[in-house]
């Protein structure tokens, strides 16, 4: 199939207002993304600035929460030392009567070896009765 020159010329001609065409869809094209990395940097840098914000804020956050921790914590110290007074003050109560029962064991352990001396004296005194009372 030959082709004739009229269109070889119409040929030629489309594939000049193709390449026109590809040039304005290659400079469009361009220009879109262009538009879009200029949008999408835009879209970046409001992102960077929330997330600072939200990092600050989140510090922020953060810093009151510590700080009423440390203080709770300092409550739970105060208590504890307060709790550990009242222990020793215990401690100390018990090693008072502790030193009490031990004057009154003293003193039962002396009243039981006067009592089983006088037990061995009245046995010794109704043995004299007896032979007393025998030898009459």
């Amino acid at each position: 199939m030959t082709m004739n020159k009229k269109e070889k010329g119409e040929i030629a001609g489309l594939r000049g207002e193709l390449r026109s065409s590809v040039g304005e869809l290659r400079g469009e094209l361009q220009s879109s993304v262009g538009e879009l990395r200029g949008e999408l940097r835009s879209s970046v840098g409001e992102l960077r600035g929330e997330l600072r914000s939200s990092v600050e804020e989140l510090r922020i956050h953060m810093g009151v929460l510590v700080e009423g921790l440390r203080s709770e914590v300092r409550v739970v110290a105060e208590q504890y030392g307060s709790v550990v007074k009242k222990l020793e003050e215990h401690d100390r109560r018990f090693d008072k009567i502790d030193l009490r029962f031990d004057r009154i064991d003293l003193e039962f352990i002396g009243m039981k070896t006067g009592l089983f001396d006088t037990s061995h004296r009245v046995d010794d005194h109704e043995t004299r009765i007896r032979k007393l009372e025998l030898a009459k």
